[in-house]
């Protein structure tokens, strides 16, 4: 792969992965989370497009390594190359977070700013894997027969060659001037779920097979914080622990409503007519809404969604409502008026963040006025 071979100045020999940061820019100072990118959204109903995988190289075929990719809408992405050894845990990562890249490579756990041709490596390398994952949707695919191809402007564009079911058997990312950054090929499906799902392929670049990528896990449930798109010396930092107290909890397997949120006021009114609709969607069989309601904001207190949750009853639910996993994280309760304060919001994330990856946070409000903040953490 040519960021694995380049950017990094990663270089194969023998059994060792050797890093040299040769020629990756400044680093930047830590900065506050910035307009840019828009605030994350979902697509068609998933918030993350998300794979796990295993690396053969050609060049080390007795030496496995492991790939985790991980996107989100619009422009994030978050890629990690890990080596386990005796001892020893090697690993580079390259984040994408709107129009800021970084890499930060093996042996060191400084980010360093992507710009240039380097930047625009990284942002077809992300562009491929959303195409694999989001398959046909994402991009405007146009052409006919068995091959498509879809613009990515100036960046360059994608190429797919498609098997009788009109799935790609070949994936390339290209340059503007139509030579190839990377090429996916023998690429294999197989059905999980009853769904098509990619399973296997070879990594292609400058004609030369680089590993044999076999796809261990593809996941569209997950969620993260803004923050996870960031290398850990460029998120905001967090504030010192204050007085009040947080506790840990745990919830079991449920139901859950969401509804994302545009420009409607959040007001008694609104609210009702969103019960009322989960209620009808949640059938006389489906279960028992609890009462209260939850918003979800992002790390700068903007709200996201407002939830609804129920108890699982005898049929399934309809409309928006879907099964949820058991759930933990970190409680606070808060005062009855008033939006959360944001110190008091980082130091919540950043204490949960002691315990795993944050995946979203909860206001959570009781029919008596009782407050409580909620950073829940992915399993």
């Amino acid at each position: 792969m040519r960021l694995f071979l380049g950017l990094n100045a990663l270089i194969w020999t023998g059994a060792l992965l050797v890093a040299g940061p040769l020629d990756v820019g400044p680093q930047e100072p830590p900065v506050e989370l910035p307009a840019d990118p828009p605030p994350m959204r979902r697509q068609r109903g998933a918030w993350t497009l998300s794979m796990r995988s295993q690396l053969v190289f050609t060049s080390a075929p007795d030496r496995p390594h492991t790939l985790a990719v991980d996107l989100a809408y619009p422009q994030r992405g978050r890629w990690m190359l890990r080596a386990k050894d005796p001892g020893e845990d090697r690993r580079t990562l390259i984040y994408r977070y709107g129009s800021r890249l970084w890499s930060i490579p093996f042996g060191t756990a400084t980010s360093y700013a992507a710009t240039d041709n380097k930047a625009q490596d990284m942002r077809l390398m992300f562009a491929l894997r959303r195409a694999l994952l989001a398959w046909p949707h994402q991009f405007e695919w146009t052409g006919e027969g068995k091959q498509r191809e879809a613009s990515l402007g100036k960046l360059g564009s994608l190429l797919a060659h498609l098997n009788e079911q009109d799935y790609p058997i070949l994936l390339e990312a290209r340059h503007p001037d139509g030579s190839a950054y990377e090429t996916l090929t023998d690429l294999k499906w197989k059905e999980v779920d009853g769904k098509p799902r990619p399973a296997s392929f070879h990594m292609i670049v400058n004609g030369k097979k680089i590993w044999h990528e076999k796809i261990l896990r593809v996941d569209r449930d997950l969620r993260f914080l803004d923050s996870y798109f960031m290398p850990h010396d460029q998120r905001p930092k967090a504030p010192p622990r204050v007085g009040q107290k947080s506790r840990r909890f745990a919830s079991p397997a449920g139901l859950e409503w969401e509804h994302m949120v545009k420009n409607e006021v959040l007001d008694p009114r609104v609210s009702g007519i969103w019960r009322e609709q989960a209620r009808r969607e949640l059938g006389k069989e489906g279960g028992e809404l609890l009462a209260g309601l939850g918003r979800v904001i992002d790390e700068g207190g903007r709200l996201v969604s407002v939830l609804l949750i129920a108890q699982p009853g005898q049929a399934a639910a309809g409309g928006s409502w879907k099964v949820t996993p058991p759930r933990s994280g970190l409680i606070r309760r808060l005062p009855q008026i008033g939006p959360p304060d944001a110190t008091h919001l980082r130091a919540l994330v950043a204490e949960a963040r002691e315990g795993g990856t944050p995946s979203r946070i909860v206001l959570w409000e009781a029919p008596d006025g009782t407050r409580e903040l909620r950073v829940e953490v992915a399993p």
